[in-house]
Order: C-alpha cells, then sequence, then structure tokens
C-alpha cells in the first residue's frame, strides 16, 4: 500500500516541474516570434545580404518546441541555399545565429526569472 503523504509529494513536484516547463514553452514561443519579427525589419532593409527575389527572406521561420524534457526555440531556412547564406564567405552573410545572439541575454534573464519563483 502506497503512502498517500509521499504520493502528494511526488505528485506536486510532478505539476510544478509541468509547469515550468509550460511556461518555459511559453516564452521559447514569445522570443521565436519576436527573433523573427526582427530578423524580417532588419533584412527588409537588406542588413544581412542583398534580397533580390525576398524568397530567402520570406521563408525564413521560426518556432518552439517541447519533447521529453526538453523545451527551446530556433529559426531555419526553409530554401536548400539557405545553408550557403548563413555559411559562405566566412559567415559574411549569416543571419540566423546573429538573430538568435541578438536574443540571448533578455532570453536568459526571463528564463531565469521564471526560476526566482
Amino acid at each position: 500500500m502506497a503512502d498517500s503523504g509521499t504520493d502528494k509529494v511526488r505528485q506536486n513536484i510532478n505539476n510544478s516541474f509541468v509547469r515550468k516547463q509550460t511556461a518555459i514553452y511559453a516564452l521559447c514561443l514569445h522570443y521565436s516570434a519576436l527573433a523573427l519579427k526582427y530578423f524580417r525589419a532588419e533584412q527588409a532593409a537588406n542588413k544581412f545580404w542583398t534580397n533580390r527575389t525576398y524568397l530567402a527572406m520570406d521563408t525564413v521561420f521560426s518556432g518552439a518546441y517541447k519533447e521529453y524534457n526538453l523545451v527551446g526555440w530556433f529559426m531555419a531556412h526553409t530554401l536548400q541555399y539557405g545553408i550557403y547564406l548563413e555559411n559562405a564567405n566566412n559567415e559574411k552573410h549569416a543571419s540566423l545565429a546573429p538573430t538568435i545572439n541578438h536574443f540571448y541575454a533578455p532570453f536568459m534573464r526571463d528564463l531565469r526569472s521564471l526560476y526566482a519563483d
């Protein structure tokens, strides 16, 4: 027979974990949207490379994921030559890593604040 006090503590710990994971996922969704908006605004002014067809810019996307105990956010190109834009010429035209790095400090600050409670 299981101890009901132990079961209650175990359930409370699990509920706390699920709440934190959900809050982190929401934060990741927020930052993925901010990053995409920032990227599009900067690239509309040709910050990273010269837009010729706007296809590369228009097909960049971002999102968040929650799988098992992992939660995070990302940005990606849908075009085959996206990897070229990011890596060619000593990453001269890289856009995704600089965009993500732009949001690293505020994301980490907000993430830490979730654990300050």
